[in-house]
């Protein structure tokens, strides 16, 4: 029995964000392509205009599995079982 779980995280843009959302803007005034760097940066998406910066998955991955001792948790899932219920 396998369980897939998809998390997205977002935190208040830095500095870092408002030097690459000048850069994207700049591009998109100047009528150029947006360097790879920064489109990487805002994950192949626009820049949030609320200025929410994606956190990528490997740093929340990072930051996950740094913080949970999984030995600990897998003694506290044993023997737990979950019943779910699903419409035909």
């Amino acid at each position: 029995m396998g369980m897939s779980m998809h998390v997205e995280a977002i935190r208040p843009g830095d500095g870092k964000w408002e030097q690459m959302k000048a850069i994207w803007d700049a591009c998109e005034a100047g009528a150029v392509p947006v360097p790879a760097e920064v489109v990487r940066f805002f994950n192949n998406e626009r820049p949030d205009p609320a200025g929410a910066q994606p956190v990528s998955e490997r740093a929340l991955r990072e930051a996950l599995c740094r913080s949970v001792d999984w030995h600990e948790q897998r003694r506290a899932w044993e023997g737990l079982k979950a019943a779910v219920e699903g419409s035909s």
